[in-house]
């Protein structure tokens, strides 16, 4: 008995939803390092996340393990107290952002170029840079910063450095925080891969000369076939591993005097200062970008007629998602602000 079942014709809208989020992979590099959280409809627009503490620690603390090795002695016969998780909450509000492109029956009809795929290219594309503009601006609070040569961004007086490096990860094992073991592949769902055990840096390509200068620096170059974390990482030192994007915006003229340092300035008086984030395993979330419940394509053709086009003249086509990041952990992950050195040609 024959059917016509789901198969027998490729659906156009998922074809059209693989060449959106196709698009927008590559546009996002930040993204691979955050757990993401499925939605599901039906739900408020404030999602209540759970994150269990360790034992001893507190809301005010959460990286602080407190045991006494005597309160867990066993004794002969008797059974142990038993004990409860201590949870905390963490309330996050979904907010929705897209994008909409219009084109006319004509074009469609009579234009040399094909602008309606051209559109869901450009869609795909600025959906990832949009996503990846929201994640870096979370990441941006962490309250665990660093300042290269200061105390404050106002201060920030020299590039980053192995010794910068070398606080980073101290301040983060203190913090028992995890090594990143496992990224979101460069495909099209949820699905991860895994990586050599190492803390995730995020930057500006800015920072990539005086990333390179720095002592024990290895080049990707260098790594075994396919053992990259992203196809913009560009080397490791030590436990870090640097993935460089220009869509991590730099502060213009907002360190200190730029003087004798030998670093950028915009204007010549101040120095420019770059941020870089440093990522540990679990460290923050967000809603998911990937799989059936991601971007949502919307695509009305010019022959679609309705009370708003009778005539059916114009075509549409968009993009949406949800977005709700969050920083899990500040003590699983830093923020590191530098200047870079001056390059002249």
């Amino acid at each position: 008995m024959a059917i016509h079942s789901y198969s027998t014709v490729t659906p156009r809208v998922a074809a059209i939803r693989g060449r959106v989020i196709k698009a927008a992979i590559p546009q996002m590099s930040v993204g691979i390092s955050g757990k993401q959280e499925k939605m599901t409809d039906g739900r408020s627009d404030t999602i209540i996340f759970a994150s269990y503490l360790p034992i001893g620690a507190t809301t005010a603390s959460p990286n602080t393990w407190s045991m006494t090795p005597a309160d867990y002695e066993l004794q002969e016969g008797m059974t142990p107290d038993s004990r409860a998780l201590n949870r905390r909450d963490i309330p996050v509000t979904l907010k929705e952002y897209g994008i909409l492109y219009q084109y006319s029956s004509k074009q469609e009809q009579m234009g040399e170029d094909n602008i309606p795929d051209e559109m869901k290219q450009q869609a795909g594309q600025a959906m990832g840079l949009l996503i990846e503009k929201i994640q870096c601006g979370v990441l941006r609070t962490c309250t665990n910063q660093y300042f290269a040569g200061g105390s404050s961004r106002a201060t920030v007086a020299k590039p980053i450095s192995i010794n910068l490096v070398r606080l980073i990860v101290e301040n983060l094992q203190n913090n028992r925080a995890m090594e990143i073991t496992k990224v979101l592949s460069a495909s099209q769902s949820y699905a991860t891969q895994p990586v050599n055990g190492g803390y995730l840096v995020f930057g500006n390509v800015g920072l990539a000369a005086d990333i390179r200068d720095i002592p024990h620096f290895i080049d990707v170059k260098e790594y075994a076939s396919g053992s990259a974390v992203h196809a913009k990482e560009i080397g490791a030192v030590e436990q870090f591993r640097f993935i460089l994007t220009p869509e991590i915006d730099k502060f213009i003229d907002s360190g200190a005097a730029v003087g004798a340092t030998g670093l950028t300035s915009t204007s010549g008086t101040l120095i420019d200062v770059y941020q870089f984030f440093v990522i540990a395993e679990n460290a923050w979330a967000d809603i998911a970008t990937r799989g059936v419940n991601g971007i949502e394509e919307h695509e009305v053709a010019p022959n679609k007629k309705d009370h708003a086009d009778p005539m059916g003249r114009r075509g549409f086509f968009g993009c949406s998602f949800w977005s709700a990041p969050f920083i899990q952990n500040d003590g699983w992950m830093a923020v590191g602000n530098v200047g870079i050195t001056n390059k002249t040609a």
